[in-house]
């Protein structure tokens, strides 16, 4: 980005609370050209897509679970 310095450490992790559909949100994402490196899925946790910014951090969305679909971490 112009004017703006890299900011981190690339590999830097975050994990973000998000209130909506976080199927919709990865349509979205991905739509637009987005480095996508983990689809919706269902873990214990959370109903969790990671990203991956331009800087080289992963970010993490995560919604409430589903418990009527089988979790990942199990």
């Amino acid at each position: 980005m112009r004017g703006f310095s890299r900011q981190g450490v690339s590999g830097t992790w975050i994990w973000i609370g998000f209130d909506g559909d976080i199927f919709s949100l990865h349509q979205k994402l991905k739509s637009q050209g987005v480095t996508i490196k983990l689809p919706p899925t269902n873990f214990s946790w959370a109903y969790e897509i990671q990203i991956e910014d331009p800087d080289g951090h992963t970010l993490r969305f995560g919604t409430d679970p589903n418990d009527k679909e089988p979790f990942a971490d199990k």
